[in-house]
């Protein structure tokens, strides 16, 4: 019963991602697309298949200096026989990342990745930004702004990600 229980909840879980045609190009701009567009995942989902713990504390119990974090589901992957790839919005305190997370076909992690990011120290600002092209291939480009919303982008660094057949997410190659 609990196998079955695990997978439905998988099916519920992966029907909050919306088919896209790749490629697409994810940064800070598409935010507000996901978020208008997409239902909030559940909490419950998201401890299951998002952070992998299922632990669910009575609400006294529950410590309030933990940072919050927000979920919200961009797109799933065109299916694939061996895994089943999704791309979500996480949000925290100066933190904005796309993480790219592959599951086995019974809804258990395989890896995940940030992807494309916009984070700051309070002295820089850093932004990731990430195209997943039809073979699946992911290229990211990347650099600091200061405060003053300099960009050099002698600094930037590129590089990209491949998700092979077995759903794993390996470094591709680098460029300077």
């Amino acid at each position: 019963m609990a196998e079955e229980k695990k997978k439905n909840l998988w099916k519920q879980f992966y029907a909050f991602f919306p088919e896209i045609e790749l490629p697409i190009t994810l940064s800070e701009e598409y935010t507000g697309v996901f978020t208008k567009y997409n239902k909030p995942i559940p909490m419950d989902l998201i401890q299951s298949f998002i952070l992998e713990q299922h632990l669910f504390l009575p609400e006294e119990e529950i410590d309030s200096d933990l940072e919050i974090e927000e979920y919200v589901p961009c797109f799933k992957l065109p299916k694939n026989k061996n895994y089943r790839a999704v791309v979500y919005w996480k949000a925290s305190l100066l933190k904005y990342e796309y993480v790219i997370h592959t599951y086995d076909l019974k809804g258990k992690t395989i890896t995940k990745h940030v992807i494309a990011s916009t984070t700051s120290d309070g002295k820089k600002i850093r932004q990731i930004v990430a195209t997943i092209d039809p073979d699946l291939e992911i290229y990211i480009m990347g650099g600091d702004a200061d405060s003053d919303n300099f960009y050099d982008p002698e600094k930037s660094k590129a590089f990209s990600l491949e998700i092979t057949p077995t759903g794993q997410i390996i470094h591709h190659f680098e460029e300077n």
